[in-house]
């Protein structure tokens, strides 16, 4: 039986090489049948004639590149943009409006995530220049900077490693919104976490090494905030206990080893992505550079749960918030994929909260929260390039998964500089 293959409602030139797209769900914000997204763009321009420059291996070198390679790399200067784009749906015939409201040039961009901190939401953009910034959408269309910090302090003649990803403590469950954490995750192997003062700004918590080469990822459990998640290029998957890394967070020093909670090397090349499920306390996905997204069950981490190929690099994995058995991956040359969970974990969870408490009331029906199987349910070729970003847009409505009442998605590739909504 053959996967079926969407195809794009709309798409947008980004002009610099996209690698990111978040979508902005304040709800405020959401209005009927539209959907605000921040992209993230990457660009390497030769320091000498300002032109363009494309590297073959995307966005950055990785370990298994070649010294030489890595160094004239290394030599271009790495630029950026930030946009902010409206999605609506445009008229019955089903295409999607795409329209530009803001964008602030900046230093080149890996990740983006947005974060609620008390009241406000604010985008955090990971840099190339080793730093973090946050803005603030004080009304729909327009971003403002409130600071950029640099991870870590380095002597002015040393260059910072790159901050390849980033996440926060309250995506999910959402325990302390007025004390969120964020997590970062840097080219040398190591994670940093930041706290939230008083005044807003931002201040570095504690950092550790975490990874013998590039720490491509860091993740927050979405269950519990005191458990942090990475992926390197060294194909390690790694737990972290937060409260258990007491020697660097009393002396403050950067690259200090750590003892992980665990490691897996399930991997047969670096981890890129990781996600813990938003309605499952006890489920989360890994992806790879081997080309794999792999399903774990978190009280037995010693081999995932079913490995399932999707053809390309896995770079990126989203659930969906509300549907929560549907699952985005932005697979590289792959193009993107979407999978669907099926087990009878979801019978349970699909009536919301309670549904929850009584899994945690039944400890017999744990054992039916394993899910089954995850399989592609469909595909999206139309990028030409590596897909790096993905993310649902919520609140537009189309039949691209079946039905009106479907979710738009948006996806981004390098090369070719095109973001997408399918």
């Amino acid at each position: 039986m053959s996967i079926p293959k969407s195809k794009s409602l709309g798409r947008i030139d980004t002009d610099y090489s996209a690698c990111s797209v978040e979508l902005a769900s304040r709800q405020g914000w959401m209005k009927a049948n539209n959907a605000i997204l921040a992209c993230g763009t990457y660009q390497l321009l030769d320091p000498k004639t300002g032109e363009r420059v494309f590297p073959s291996s995307g966005m950055m070198t990785s370990s298994t590149e070649t010294a030489g390679d890595e160094e004239k790399d290394e030599a271009k200067k790495r630029v950026g943009r930030l946009y902010l784009y409206e999605v609506k749906r445009d008229g019955e015939a089903g295409e999607m409006d795409m329209s530009l409201l803001d964008h602030v040039d900046t230093p080149a961009i890996l990740d983006l995530k947005w974060i609620q901190h008390g009241t406000e939401n604010l985008l955090v953009q990971a840099a190339a220049d080793g730093t973090i910034s946050l803005y603030r959408m004080d009304e729909p269309g327009k971003l403002r900077s409130t600071g950029t910090y640099p991870c870590p302090d380095l002597p002015k003649d040393e260059t910072p490693p790159l901050i390849l990803s980033l996440d926060t403590s309250t995506r999910y469950t959402g325990l302390d919104k007025n004390a969120p954490r964020i997590s970062t995750s840097q080219s040398d192997g190591c994670l940093t976490e930041w706290n939230f003062r008083e005044d807003g700004t931002l201040s570095r918590q504690m950092a550790w090494k975490a990874h013998d080469f590039e720490a491509w990822i860091t993740a927050y459990d979405g269950w519990n905030e005191h458990i942090i998640y990475s992926g390197g290029d060294d194909a390690c998957f790694r737990g972290w206990d937060r409260r258990m890394l007491g020697n660097c967070a009393e002396t403050g020093s950067d690259g200090i080893e750590q003892p992980a909670s665990f490691t897996n090397r399930s991997h047969d090349a670096g981890v890129c992505s990781i996600q813990t499920h938003p309605t499952n306390p006890h489920i989360l996905v890994t992806g790879s550079y081997d080309e794999y997204v792999r399903l774990w069950d978190k009280r037995s981490m010693r081999r995932p749960i079913q490995e399932v190929s999707v053809e390309g690099g896995v770079w990126r994995l989203k659930w969906h918030p509300h549907q929560s058995n549907l699952l985005l991956a932005a697979c590289m040359y792959g193009g993107c994929r979407v999978l669907s969970l099926d087990g009878k974990f979801m019978c349970v969870q699909c009536m919301g909260k309670r549904s929850l408490t009584l899994v945690y009331l039944l400890p017999n029906l744990l054992e039916q929260a394993t899910p089954s199987s995850l399989e592609v349910i469909r595909t999206f070729e139309e990028h030409e390039s590596m897909a790096y970003g993905i993310d649902w847009c919520l609140g537009v409505p189309s039949k691209s998964l079946g039905g009106e009442n479907g979710d738009v998605i948006a996806s981004c590739s390098f090369y070719d500089h095109i973001l997408h909504v399918w």
